[in-house]
Protein backbone atom coordinates (compact mmCIF):
# COMPACT_ATOMS: atom_id res chain seq x y z
CA UNK A 1 0.00 0.00 0.00
CA UNK A 2 2.85 2.45 0.92
CA UNK A 3 4.30 2.32 -2.94
CA UNK A 4 0.50 2.87 -4.10
CA UNK A 5 0.70 5.73 -1.94
CA UNK A 6 4.26 7.32 -2.57
CA UNK A 7 4.71 6.41 -6.29
CA UNK A 8 1.48 5.53 -7.54
CA UNK A 9 2.45 2.08 -8.75
CA UNK A 10 3.10 -1.38 -7.19
CA UNK A 11 5.98 -3.91 -7.88
CA UNK A 12 4.92 -7.40 -7.72
CA UNK A 13 8.80 -8.01 -7.91
CA UNK A 14 9.72 -5.86 -5.16
CA UNK A 15 6.95 -6.98 -2.86
CA UNK A 16 8.25 -10.68 -3.37
CA UNK A 17 11.97 -10.27 -2.91
CA UNK A 18 11.38 -7.83 -0.14
CA UNK A 19 9.13 -10.82 1.77
CA UNK A 20 11.60 -13.61 1.01
CA UNK A 21 14.54 -12.16 2.58
CA UNK A 22 12.25 -11.54 5.82
CA UNK A 23 11.16 -14.74 5.42
CA UNK A 24 14.02 -16.60 4.09
CA UNK A 25 16.39 -17.26 6.55
CA UNK A 26 14.33 -17.96 9.25
CA UNK A 27 12.50 -20.93 7.10
CA UNK A 28 15.91 -22.10 6.29
CA UNK A 29 17.40 -22.37 9.56
CA UNK A 30 14.43 -24.44 10.83
CA UNK A 31 13.65 -26.65 8.19
CA UNK A 32 17.75 -27.59 8.19
CA UNK A 33 17.36 -28.35 12.25
CA UNK A 34 14.26 -30.33 11.67
CA UNK A 35 15.49 -32.39 8.57
CA UNK A 36 19.16 -32.76 9.41
CA UNK A 37 20.44 -31.15 12.50
CA UNK A 38 17.83 -33.09 14.77
CA UNK A 39 17.91 -36.48 13.11
CA UNK A 40 21.70 -36.46 13.00
CA UNK A 41 21.44 -35.41 17.01
CA UNK A 42 18.88 -38.20 17.46
CA UNK A 43 21.64 -40.66 16.03
CA UNK A 44 24.74 -39.23 17.45
CA UNK A 45 22.97 -39.50 21.01
CA UNK A 46 21.24 -42.71 20.08
CA UNK A 47 18.07 -41.46 21.33
CA UNK A 48 14.52 -43.22 20.97
CA UNK A 49 14.17 -42.10 17.69
CA UNK A 50 10.47 -39.84 17.06
CA UNK A 51 8.83 -40.11 13.60
CA UNK A 52 8.78 -37.14 11.87
CA UNK A 53 6.71 -36.32 8.80
CA UNK A 54 7.74 -36.68 5.08
CA UNK A 55 9.41 -33.71 3.32
CA UNK A 56 7.45 -33.78 0.47
CA UNK A 57 5.18 -31.20 1.50
CA UNK A 58 7.40 -28.96 3.12
CA UNK A 59 9.33 -28.51 -0.37
CA UNK A 60 6.01 -27.75 -1.39
CA UNK A 61 5.16 -25.14 0.91
CA UNK A 62 2.27 -26.83 1.80
CA UNK A 63 3.03 -28.65 4.94
CA UNK A 64 0.68 -26.72 7.32
CA UNK A 65 -2.79 -28.33 5.48
CA UNK A 66 -1.49 -31.83 6.46
CA UNK A 67 0.22 -30.92 10.18
CA UNK A 68 -2.27 -32.15 12.83
CA UNK A 69 -1.09 -29.37 15.75
CA UNK A 70 -2.31 -31.85 18.34
CA UNK A 71 1.35 -33.19 18.16
CA UNK A 72 3.05 -30.89 20.11
CA UNK A 73 6.03 -33.08 20.74
CA UNK A 74 7.79 -31.51 17.41
CA UNK A 75 7.05 -28.15 18.41
CA UNK A 76 9.69 -26.68 15.48
CA UNK A 77 6.79 -27.84 12.96
CA UNK A 78 4.61 -26.09 13.93
CA UNK A 79 7.18 -23.24 13.46
CA UNK A 80 7.53 -24.27 9.87
CA UNK A 81 3.88 -24.12 9.73
CA UNK A 82 3.36 -20.61 10.98
CA UNK A 83 6.46 -19.94 8.31
CA UNK A 84 4.09 -21.18 5.38
CA UNK A 85 1.03 -19.46 6.54
CA UNK A 86 2.89 -16.08 5.88
CA UNK A 87 4.55 -17.15 2.85
CA UNK A 88 0.90 -18.30 1.36
CA UNK A 89 -0.61 -14.87 3.04
CA UNK A 90 2.14 -12.67 0.89
CA UNK A 91 1.73 -14.47 -2.17
CA UNK A 92 -1.91 -14.02 -2.18
CA UNK A 93 -1.40 -10.51 -0.84
CA UNK A 94 1.17 -9.48 -3.18
CA UNK A 95 -1.05 -11.55 -6.17
CA UNK A 96 -4.70 -9.38 -5.21
CA UNK A 97 -2.22 -5.80 -4.68
CA UNK A 98 -0.92 -6.27 -8.29
CA UNK A 99 -4.22 -7.43 -10.14
CA UNK A 100 -7.13 -6.46 -7.91
CA UNK A 101 -5.79 -3.22 -6.34
CA UNK A 102 -9.04 -1.42 -7.61
CA UNK A 103 -11.20 -3.39 -6.01
CA UNK A 104 -9.91 -4.32 -2.76
CA UNK A 105 -13.03 -3.52 -0.63
CA UNK A 106 -15.01 -6.26 -2.46
CA UNK A 107 -11.80 -8.42 -2.04
CA UNK A 108 -11.74 -8.26 1.52
CA UNK A 109 -15.58 -8.93 1.68
CA UNK A 110 -15.01 -11.97 -0.24
CA UNK A 111 -12.04 -13.19 1.95
CA UNK A 112 -13.53 -12.25 5.11
CA UNK A 113 -16.66 -14.43 4.05
CA UNK A 114 -14.49 -17.38 2.71
CA UNK A 115 -12.87 -17.58 6.14
CA UNK A 116 -16.26 -17.64 7.78
CA UNK A 117 -17.40 -20.35 6.31
CA UNK A 118 -13.44 -22.01 6.58
CA UNK A 119 -13.96 -21.85 10.06
CA UNK A 120 -17.68 -22.82 10.16
CA UNK A 121 -16.51 -25.58 8.17
CA UNK A 122 -13.86 -26.64 10.67
CA UNK A 123 -16.20 -26.14 13.37
CA UNK A 124 -18.70 -28.72 12.09
CA UNK A 125 -16.15 -31.10 11.62
CA UNK A 126 -14.61 -30.65 14.89
CA UNK A 127 -11.02 -30.05 13.28
CA UNK A 128 -7.81 -27.71 14.61
CA UNK A 129 -8.28 -24.41 12.31
CA UNK A 130 -4.97 -23.11 13.68
CA UNK A 131 -2.82 -23.17 10.70
CA UNK A 132 -5.56 -22.69 8.20
CA UNK A 133 -4.90 -20.15 6.46
CA UNK A 134 -8.34 -19.87 4.65
CA UNK A 135 -9.99 -20.04 7.91
CA UNK A 136 -7.40 -17.99 9.90
CA UNK A 137 -4.91 -15.69 8.38
CA UNK A 138 -5.47 -14.45 5.30
CA UNK A 139 -9.39 -12.87 5.90
CA UNK A 140 -8.27 -11.41 9.07
CA UNK A 141 -5.04 -9.80 7.69
CA UNK A 142 -7.02 -8.78 4.46
CA UNK A 143 -10.02 -7.42 6.69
Amino acid sequence: MREYKYIGNFSIKNFFFRRIFKLATGLIFVLAFAFVIHPWLIRLLELQPIATPGIKPFLLFVANFFYNPANDSLIYIKVICYLYMFIQFYLVLGLILRFFHKYLTWVSIVLILVGIVARWIHLVNSTDFSLDPLAYGIPVGFG
